[in-house]
C-alpha cells in the first residue's frame, strides 16, 4: 500500500502549489530571488511591480542591535509572536506562528511548536533536543543541561538580505512535517558580478538600569505588619536572624550591592563583506564579530562568524552553488544562586539572605571566581547545490546540506560556595542534520492563455543528537579543577572519588524521507490553481504508522488585472485561498520505541542518580508516563483566505488574511495508570484549533521623487489569535495536569486559579454551611480571620480545585508593531513600536515575596534568595495583609490575586541616520568609497503598561513572572556603514 501511495504521488506530477514551484526555483541559488509574500521583512526595500502587488516591504531597523533572529522579528511580522524570559544575552527565545498548537506544559511542548528556520533553502537546526531534561529533576530544570544557549543567536544579522515568515499551507507544505508550525525563510546577501567591499560597525552601551534598592530596615518594616497582627509568642521568637538586630550595619546599613551588580556595558559589532566575480562565477566572503553585553552580573554573548558563498556557471546549462557559514558563541552566563544550586542538586541552609552591601557581593564574586563556568557553541551550516537545465525545458536541482551544532559547558564551583563540598561537571553535546534533496521542474505554455508548471521531488533528512555528561562532588582540592570528560573518556584522574562521580551518555537519531509532486495551472494573469501531494515517512513514528499523506490545494484570482485594470484608485488586488493538511514532526524517538526504560531507580528524588554507589539500573519510565503502541501521526488541517491590495499607485499596500488551523490527534499525557506505577498514560486524540486574522498595512503618507523633499512611510502589522481545545482522548471533557486544567471548549493557554474576593477580617465573617453548621473550609481546613475570601464556585462550603476558574491568556490575544520611516534630504529617522494586548501574567515573584514564612520554612529551591532580593520589583501596597502562618497558605501563587493585565505598548527603537556620501565625494574626488552612512540609535526606551511587576515582556512560556531573568537594557549606539569602490 505504501509503494502504491508513493507511485501515485510521482505519477500525479500535474499537481502543485505556487510555493512548491517557488521552492524549486529558489533552491537554485544563482538568482536568490526573494520569496513572494507580504510578510516579508526587508533591509533593502524592493520595488512594487506595476502589474500587481508582488511584495510589501516592511521597514526593519537594521540599526537595531539584535543578537538573534527572534529579537530581529519581534513586533515586525503579523502572526508571529516572539518571547524571551530574560534580557540576558544568549538565553533561549521562542517564536510562535499563529498561536500555539499544543498546551505549553513542558519544555518539549515549547520546542515542538517552534517554526522551521530555513537559510537559503537549507532547513537548519534551530534548537537543542529536549531529551537532556530527562535526567533533571522537574523542579530544578530551570535551564537545560549544557550551555543552554539560543542557537539562532549564531546567525549573522548583517549578512541577511531578507526574511520571510511563511504561515499558510500554500507555502509551508513544501517543507512537510518540518514546516507544520510555520517557516522562517532567511535569504542571505548574494555575490555579484561587480566588485564590492562593505564594512559595517557600531559601538554603544547597554545602560545601567535605574532601580530602588532595599535593606534590612525596609524588610523589617515589611514583615512587622504581619508579625504585629498575627504572630504568636513562639512565632515572634523565630523572627529571622538576619533581621533581629537593627543596629547591625551588615543588613541595616547602606544597600550598595547594586553598584557592583549593575554596570554600563559595552556592545559592539564589526562586519566586513567582500563580493565580486564575472558572468561565469561570483563569490561572497563575510567575516565579523559581535559582543552583546547585559547590564547586570557581567553577562555577555561573544559571537565570531564567517561565511563563504560561491556560484559557478561552467556551462550555460549548469549552475553550481556552494555555501558555508560558521559561528562561534562564547557565553558568560548569570551567577544566580538558584541556577547554581539547581545544577549541583544540593541545598545548603537557606535561612539567611545575602547581605545587601557591596562588600558582601564582592566577597561572593571573589569566591565564585575561584571556579569557572565556560559555555561555548560551534555552529556550521552549509550546502552544495547543482541546478541543471535538461532538454525539453526540464530543470533538475540536487542539493546536499549539513547543519551542525556542538556545545559544551565546563563547570567548577569551589568548596567555599557549597558548605565545604566542591563540585565539577562537564558536558559535551552535538546535533547533526544531513539533508539530500532532488527535484525536477517542467514548465509549458499552450498558448497565451494557459500555462502549467509541474514538479516532482524527494528529500531525505538524517538527524542525530548525542551528549555526554558527568558531574562529581567533594574533590580532593579546590586547586584541582579537572574536566571529568576528555574526548569521551570517563576518567576522573583521581581528583574525585568514583562513588561521588556520576556519568551519563545518550543518543537519538531520526530520519525523514519525503516525496512530493506538484503543479500549477494559470489562466493568463488572472487565475491560478495549485495542488500539492506529498508523503512523508519518519523513523521516529511506530512501524504501523510510519507514513503520512498530505494534500494541499490553493488558488488565487488577480482581480486588478482581470476586472479593474483601468481603475485609477485600485493598483493591486488579489484574492487567495488554500486548504489542506500536513503531518506534525516529532522531536525524539520515544514514540517509535513504545514502552521505554530509563534511570528512574534513583534515591532521594534525584533522577540523575541511577542508583546508590553508581550501580547501573534500568526500569520503566514511570515518571515520564506509559507510551503504548498504535500511535498515529498528529497533523494540521488548515483553511486560510485573504487578499493582497494596493491603492493610489501603491502608495497604500497591504495584506489581510484569515486562517483556521486545527492540530489533530495530538499525544497528551493523561494522568492515571497509578496502579501500574505510571504517572500518566500517553494517548492520541487531542485537537486544538487556532483561528485569527493577520493585517499588514503600509502607507507612503508623504511621498516625493525630489531629493530634497520630505518622505514618510508608516507601516502597521496586527494579529488577532484565539485557540480552543476541541477534543481530548477518549471523549474526556477535561483533564488536570499539575497546575494546568484543559477543558474542551476553552483556550489551552488559560490560567487555572482561585478567585480572590478579599480578606476575612474576623472569624464571624466566614460563611457557615446551614446544613451542617460548619464554617467554610479550604480543602478541609477551616478558614479564619486573616484568610483570603476565595470564591466557593460550586457552593459546597469547601474551597478546593473544583472552585478554580479558567481565566486570562498566556499568549497575547492581539500583538503587532508600528514602524515609521521619515526621510528629508540625506537625513532619515526610523521608529519602531511593539505592543501586546489581552495577555495576562501570573506574578509569582510577588507571591513568593509575601509567602516568606512558607518559603523560608521549607528550605527548597524556591527558598533561594539572590542579591536582587534587595531590589524593589513591585508594589506591595496592592495586596491585602493575610495571616502568612495560616495552614491554607494565603499567598499561594495559583489565585487571581497575582494574575495581572500584562498588556503593553513599547517604543522599541529610534534611529537617526545621515548619508555623507555626496559631501565626502565633493570634498575629495579620489575617495575610494561609493557610500558612507552614519547613524545613532536608542533602543528599549519606554513602555506603557498596567503591570505592577518588573517587565511584562520578560515572562516564561507558562505565563509566569518568576522574578528571575535580567532586564532588557536601554541601549545607545553609534555606527557607520561604508561601501567601497
Amino acid at each position: 500500500m505504501r509503494i502504491i501511495v508513493v507511485l501515485c504521488v510521482f505519477l500525479l506530477g500535474f499537481l502543485s502549489t505556487a510555493s512548491a514551484v517557488q521552492k524549486v526555483q529558489s533552491d537554485s541559488l544563482s538568482s536568490k530571488k526573494p520569496l513572494e509574500d507580504t510578510s516579508k521583512i526587508l533591509i533593502k526595500k524592493q520595488p512594487i511591480k506595476s502589474k500587481g502587488l508582488q511584495s510589501v516591504p516592511v521597514p526593519i531597523k537594521s540599526n537595531f542591535p539584535a543578537n538573534s533572529i527572534q529579537q530581529y522579528l519581534k513586533g515586525n511580522v503579523s502572526g508571529l509572536f516572539a518571547t524571551e524570559a530574560s534580557g540576558e544575552p544568549g538565553t533561549y527565545q521562542y517564536m510562535f506562528v499563529h498561536g500555539t498548537s499544543t498546551p505549553l506544559i513542558t519544555q518539549e511542548d515549547v520546542l515542538k511548536t517552534q517554526p522551521l528556520v530555513v537559510i537559503d533553502g537549507l532547513p537548519v537546526l534551530s534548537s537543542e533536543n529536549p531529551y537532556t531534561y530527562d535526567i533533571q529533576r522537574p523542579d530544578y530544570s530551570f535551564n537545560r543541561i549544557g550551555p543552554s544557549t539560543n542557537l539562532l543567536a549564531g546567525l549573522n544579522i548583517a549578512d541577511i538580505e531578507s526574511v520571510e515568515v511563511l504561515k499558510d499551507l500554500s507555502k509551508t507544505a513544501i517543507y512537510g512535517p518540518r514546516g507544520a508550525n510555520g517557516v522562517i525563510y532567511i535569504r542571505t546577501r548574494a555575490g555579484s558580478t561587480t566588485s564590492n567591499i562593505s564594512f559595517n560597525s557600531s559601538l554603544g552601551i547597554a545602560a545601567k538600569p535605574s532601580i530602588t534598592t532595599l535593606n534590612g530596615g525596609y524588610e523589617d518594616s515589611f514583615r512587622q505588619r504581619f508579625y504585629t497582627r498575627y504572630a504568636t509568642p513562639a512565632q515572634l521568637q523565630s523572627y529571622p536572624g538576619f533581621l533581629r538586630d537593627s543596629i547591625t550595619t551588615k543588613y541595616y546599613g547602606e544597600s550598595s550591592w547594586a553598584d557592583a551588580y549593575y554596570k554600563n556595558a559595552l556592545i559592539y559589532n564589526a562586519d566586513a563583506l567582500m563580493s565580486g566575480g564575472s558572468k561565469r562565477a561570483t563569490f561572497k566572503f563575510n567575516v565579523g564579530t559581535q559582543k552583546s553585553s547585559g547590564n547586570a552580573d557581567e553577562t555577555s554573548l561573544n559571537k565570531y562568524y564567517t561565511s563563504i558563498d560561491l556560484n559557478i556557471i561552467p556551462r550555460s546549462w549548469i549552475t553550481v552553488s556552494a555555501n558555508i557559514k560558521g559561528t562561534r558563541l562564547d557565553r558568560n552566563r548569570n551567577r544566580y544562586n538558584r541556577d547554581r544550586l539547581a545544577e549541583v542538586g544540593y541545598l545548603p541552609d537557606l535561612a539567611e539572605a545575602p547581605a545587601p552591601n557591596i562588600d558582601s557581593y564582592n566577597s561572593f564574586i571573589n569566591e565564585y571566581n575561584k571556579g569557572f563556568d565556560k559555555n561555548y557553541n560551534n555552529i556550521v551550516n552549509g550546502f552544495l547545490n547543482v541546478a541543471i537545465k535538461l532538454p525539453f525545458d526540464i530543470n533538475y536541482n540536487t542539493r546536499f546540506g549539513v547543519s551542525y551544532n556542538e556545545g559544551g559547558r565546563d563547570l567548577f564551583y569551589p568548596s567555599t560556595l557549597l558548605d565545604n563540598s566542591n563540585y565539577a561537571s562537564n558536558y559535551f553535546g552535538l546535533s547533526q542534520r544531513l539533508v539530500y534533496d532532488n527535484s525536477l521542474n517542467y514548465k509549458i505554455s499552450l498558448n497565451s492563455k494557459h500555462s502549467f508548471d509541474f514538479s516532482v521531488g524527494s528529500s531525505i533528512q538524517w538527524d542525530k543528537d548525542r551528549y555526554s555528561y558527568s558531574y562529581a562532588y567533594k574533590g580532593v582540592s579546590d586547586y584541582l579543577k579537572v574536566n571529568l570528560l576528555k574526548a569521551g573518556s570517563f576518567s576522573s584522574n583521581g581528583a574525585f572519588k568514583d562513588q561521588l562521580t556520576f556519568k551519563f551518555l545518550d543518543q537519538t537519531a531520526t530520519n525523514l524521507l519525503s516525496f512530493y509532486s506538484a503543479a500549477t495551472y494559470k489562466f493568463k494573469d488572472f487565475y491560478s490553481a495549485s495542488l500539492l501531494l506529498r508523503t512523508d515517512g519518519a523513523s521516529n513514528m511506530q512501524p504501523v504508522h510510519r507514513w503520512f499523506f498530505s494534500p494541499v490545494i490553493s488558488g488565487a484570482w488577480d482581480i486588478k488585472n482581470h476586472k479593474l485594470s483601468k481603475s485609477p484608485i485600485i493598483s493591486a488586488l488579489t484574492l487567495k485561498a488554500s486548504v489542506g493538511r500536513i503531518g506534525m514532526a516529532q522531536l525524539t524517538d520515544r514514540i517509535s520505541l513504545g514502552t521505554q526504560y530509563a534511570s528512574e531507580a534513583g534515591w532521594t528524588n534525584e533522577l540523575r542518580i541511577a542508583s546508590y554507589l553508581n550501580t547501573a539500573t534500568l526500569m520503566r519510565s514511570y515518571l515520564y508516563g506509559y507510551l503504548g503502541y498504535d500511535i498515529p501521526w498528529s497533523y494540521n488541517e488548515q483553511l486560510s483566505a485573504g487578499a493582497n491590495f494596493g491603492f493610489f499607485k501603491n502608495r497604500i499596500v497591504g495584506e489581510l488574511s484569515f486562517y483556521s488551523t486545527t492540530t489533530k490527534n495530538q499525544l497528551i499525557n493523561i494522568p492515571g495508570a497509578a496502579e501500574y506505577g505510571y504517572k500518566g498514560l500517553f494517548q492520541p486524540g487531542m485537537d486544538i484549533n487556532n483561528k485569527g486574522v493577520d493585517l499588514f498595512l503600509s502607507a507612503d503618507i508623504l511621498k516625493s521623487v525630489a531629493k530634497k523633499s520630505f518622505n514618510w512611510n508608516s507601516a502597521v502589522n496586527i494579529n488577532f489569535n484565539r485557540n480552543t481545545l476541541k477534543a481530548l482522548p477518549g471523549g474526556l471533557s477535561e483533564i488536570i495536569i499539575d497546575d494546568r486544567k484543559l477543558q474542551v471548549g476553552q483556550a489551552v493557554d488559560q490560567f487555572w486559579v482561585l478567585k480572590n474576593n478579599g480578606i476575612y477580617n474576623a472569624d464571624d465573617e466566614v460563611p457557615v454551611n446551614p446544613s451542617t453548621g460548619n464554617k467554610m473550609t479550604y480543602k478541609g481546613t477551616e478558614l479564619k480571620a486573616g484568610d483570603p475570601k476565595w470564591a466557593d464556585i460550586n457552593g459546597d462550603y469547601n474551597v478546593d480545585d473544583k472552585d478554580k476558574i479558567l481565566t486570562g491568556h498566556i499568549l497575547p490575544v492581539v500583538s503587532g508593531g508600528w514602524n515609521n520611516s521619515l526621510r528629508y534630504k540625506k537625513w532619515d529617522l526610523q521608529t519602531s513600536f511593539y505592543f501586546n494586548l489581552g495577555r495576562k501574567v501570573l506574578n509569582q515573584n510577588m507571591a513568593n515575596r509575601f509567602n516568606f514564612i512558607n518559603q523560608e520554612a521549607e528550605n527548597s529551591i524556591n527558598s533561594v534568595k539572590e542579591f536582587t532580593f534587595w531590589q524593589e520589583q513591585g508594589n506591595t501596597a496592592l495586596y491585602p495583609i493575610y495571616n502568612p502562618w495560616s495552614p491554607v497558605v494565603p499567598y499561594r501563587t495559583e489565585q487571581d490575586l497575582f494574575l495581572e493585565n500584562a498588556s503593553f505598548f513599547k517604543l522599541r527603537s529610534v534611529s537617526l541616520g545621515f548619508d555623507l556620501t555626496d559631501k565626502l565625494l565633493k570634498s575629495n574626488k579620489a575617495t575610494k568609497f561609493k557610500s558612507f552612512y552614519v547613524f545613532v540609535s536608542a533602543n528599549n526606551l519606554f513602555k506603557i503598561t498596567p503591570y505592577s511587576g518588573r517587565d511584562p515582556e520578560l515572562v516564561n512560556t507558562s505565563g509566569i513572572d518568576t522574578g528571575y531573568g535580567l532586564s532588557l537594557p536601554t541601549m545607545f549606539i553609534a555606527g557607520l556603514k561604508v561601501d567601497f569602490k
